[in-house]
């Protein structure tokens, strides 16, 4: 019997730490850079900005160095919270256009689905390949184990005839019959 006065619902805490890792997993930059290339917020003006009249370290630079940072200024738009006493998670996204932010979200929601589902794949996979692996190596032991009987029966005479019985038990038959 455990020492605390109150049990503890492992199964409860357990899902917990599940709804708590998938929170951080929305707003973590493989979903939002795969949000923002989806998007296409590299054109968006509300991410990107209007360009510099005069752009001193060329268009394409700087798209690109404002491409590095839309995931973590899509992350600053986000609010991620878990309901309390439950496993509802609510997701909030700020934009200045109402359509936009509801495209946001959604966009939020169905590339972070994805995310899970690929990585629930790559997790069975993984297992996959391990139990794979690991019956490979049961039945390369099972052969050798197979192989050292039959070398012991063959050394010591204990072979077996068409009638499953070791020579010996024959043999003993044989003499007392």
């Amino acid at each position: 019997a455990p020492n605390d006065l109150y049990a503890t619902n492992v199964q409860s805490d357990s899902q917990i730490l599940d709804v708590e890792s998938k929170m951080r997993m929305i707003s973590s930059g493989n979903v939002l850079r795969r949000v923002v290339d989806q998007l296409q917020l590299k054109s968006d003006p509300e991410f990107v900005g209007k360009p510099a009249l005069f752009d001193v370290l060329g268009t394409s630079d700087r798209q690109a160095v404002d491409a590095s940072d839309l995931a973590a200024t899509l992350a600053r738009r986000i609010t991620v919270a878990r309901q309390e006493r439950s496993y509802v998670v609510s997701l909030s996204v700020w934009a200045s256009d109402a359509a936009l932010a509801a495209r946001l979200a959604n966009a939020v929601a169905e590339t972070f689905r994805d995310e899970v589902v690929r990585a629930d794949a790559e997790r069975v996979g993984r297992a996959a390949q391990g139990l794979t692996a690991r019956l490979g190596e049961i039945k390369a032991a099972a052969t050798e184990a197979e192989d050292r009987v039959e070398a012991f029966r063959r050394d010591h005479g204990l072979q077996q005839n068409a009638s499953r019985q070791p020579l010996s038990a024959e043999a003993l038959e044989r003499m007392s019959g």
